[in-house]
């Protein structure tokens, strides 16, 4: 398939009329940015796609609803970004009805959970209110940096070295919190 450029409405309406080639171009077209965003919140490369895939289900299931207002891609952001969050949700509680028996066995188990809300809350309160406003507003709201500069008043530049330096300082913290897990727990 070769690269061209396609307008957001083509693509959507090719989509809308259930045309595998227009599905096709707007998974590629979004797949980078969108598997980026997936990352954040899984454990390694097979969980992103998972919940990419998923993600991306739900887009396709709900694309009649989009507006063309604003872009499509914080739009589909925001379809991928509320499924990974029911996703996580619904494995939350599944592993919180462990059954009585096993239940020690799952806390001799359990390790850190990046994937916890209260857990990755906790971690943007850690780094510099800036930078972790730019993260919220990327990762969970899905602005665009050039819109995200628009409502904080900073260059678009200014918001994407916000995003790499809160990505940048989580996967310290992260890293940081796993060590000490391992140490103290010996896994």
């Amino acid at each position: 398939m070769q690269k061209q450029d396609y307008t957001e409405v083509e693509i959507v309406n090719g989509c809308l009329r259930n045309e595998r080639k227009w599905q096709e171009r707007l998974y590629r077209q979004y797949f980078r940015t969108m598997f980026t965003m997936c990352c954040i919140y899984a454990n390694d490369d097979q969980e992103a796609m998972d919940l990419l895939n998923h993600g991306f289900l739900r887009v396709f299931t709900k694309l009649n609803q989009y507006e063309f207002k604003g872009s499509l891609e914080g739009w589909i952001r925001k379809v991928i970004y509320h499924q990974i969050i029911n996703i996580i949700s619904t494995d939350k509680k599944r592993k919180q009805t462990v059954p009585l028996e096993t239940h020690h066995e799952y806390i001799s188990t359990h390790t850190i959970d990046p994937t916890d809300i209260e857990y990755y809350k906790n971690l943007l309160d850690q780094i510099p209110p800036a930078s972790a406003r730019v993260f919220s507003l990327f990762a969970e709201q899905g602005y665009s940096h050039q819109e995200i500069a628009d409502q904080l008043n900073i260059s678009s530049g200014t918001s994407k070295w916000h995003l790499a330096n809160a990505r940048t300082l989580l996967q310290q913290l992260i890293k940081k919190d796993h060590e000490t897990y391992t140490i103290t727990t010996g896994r």
